[in-house]
């Protein structure tokens, strides 16, 4: 640590994440997320902790120490430890536990997660209601929604129009108006340009409606 710190941190300030990672027998040093510095010597022992600050009276917070992808009969990394950190991020602020990992996600059972996805799927988590990721199968749906819904204008003026677009998580065939309940307008028939994954319709307000929602 004390060599990766003189290469690369300096200055830290109040609220920066300092990481320290093995994968394989590689060490990589983090701040904040971002690789610093990557070591050259290889890693197979033990690993132990220490640390020294330069500035009195400077303090860590916050320290996690955990493993993963451990070898048979560890015990330290396991999916209910993969399912307490979701939930720790869930009712978090986003930086404290840092931003979860595909590993994390992969540890707790959840399938789909990329390195391409990762930051969407940790936006959902994040957004979603406390409590509201405690196991696999909540954090799955968080993950990948069902079913989105968005307008591209919430803010109608009269004579003006708003594309509804629904996005699902996989390909849905048989969707139709009949699916939809509209209030305060009426909704074109939708369509799909993508083999079923997201669907579009132009909704257009009712004449006169207003909406203090």
């Amino acid at each position: 640590m004390k060599t990766a710190l003189a290469r690369g941190v300096r200055y830290y300030a109040t609220g920066d994440v300092l990481s320290v990672q093995r994968t394989g027998s590689t060490i990589t040093y983090l701040k904040n997320g971002s690789v610093f510095y990557t070591s050259t010597v290889a890693s197979t022992g033990d690993l132990h902790v220490d640390t020294s600050l330069n500035t009195t009276g400077a303090t860590l917070n916050d320290i996690v120490i955990k493993g993963d992808n451990l070898t048979a009969g560890a015990t330290d990394f396991t999916a209910a430890n993969a399912l307490a950190k979701i939930e720790a991020y869930n009712n978090g602020d986003g930086t404290t536990p840092a931003a979860l990992t595909v590993d994390d996600y992969t540890a707790a059972g959840v399938t789909g997660v990329t390195a391409t996805n990762l930051a969407a799927v940790n936006a959902n988590v994040l957004a979603a209601a406390t409590g509201d990721a405690d196991t696999t199968a909540e954090i799955q749906t968080l993950a990948f929604p069902p079913l989105i819904i968005t307008l591209d204008d919430t803010a109608l003026a009269a004579g003006e129009t708003a594309t509804v677009t629904f996005t699902f998580n996989e390909a849905v065939t048989g969707f139709d108006n009949s699916d939809i309940t509209v209030e305060g307008g009426t909704l074109s028939a939708v369509t799909s340009a993508d083999n079923g994954i997201t669907w579009t319709a132009t909704f257009t307000p009712t004449a006169a409606i207003s909406d203090s929602h």
